[in-house]
């Protein structure tokens, strides 16, 4: 709607009637036009106050299609925590650990075994070298 074509007959009509020195139209128009202001801005606020209600609601909608996603969001968590039981999980980890504290002990274990081994062959080795040295020295001079 164009608000000033509507006002533009009323202020035109008094501008007529003054002319023609009618002063009971001119104040009767007058209060037309007054009264024809006064719904125009009613009628502008009552505009405003519906676009700011359509406003809220679809900020609802859109809330509201949150809170649905939301509460998928959480049935899919809930369902994810049941399967996973953090309970068990904490049981099964706890003996991992248990487990490979067992097997690098063993391996401590073995490495060591057979560092004495490769140990011992080497002492061996020097003591027979040794020893031929000895019954060569002992033979040749």
């Amino acid at each position: 709607m164009n608000f000033a074509r509507m006002e533009k007959k009323p202020v035109a009509e008094i501008k007529r009637t003054t002319k023609t020195g009618n002063e009971a139209a001119t104040k009767i128009l007058a209060r037309q036009l007054v009264r024809l202001r006064q719904q125009i801005a009613n009628l502008q606020s009552s505009r405003a106050q519906m676009r700011g209600i359509a406003t809220h609601t679809q900020a609802l909608a859109a809330h509201s299609s949150v809170a649905v996603g939301m509460k998928g969001a959480t049935k899919a968590m809930s369902a994810m925590k049941k399967e996973m039981a953090p309970a068990k999980q904490m049981k099964v980890m706890h003996e991992f650990h248990k487990q490979s504290a067992q097997t690098d002990i063993t391996t401590e274990m073995m490495s060591e075994a057979i560092e004495d081994v490769l140990d011992d062959d080497e002492a061996e080795d020097e003591t027979n070298e040794l020893k031929n040295q000895v019954i060569f020295v002992k033979l040749f001079f």
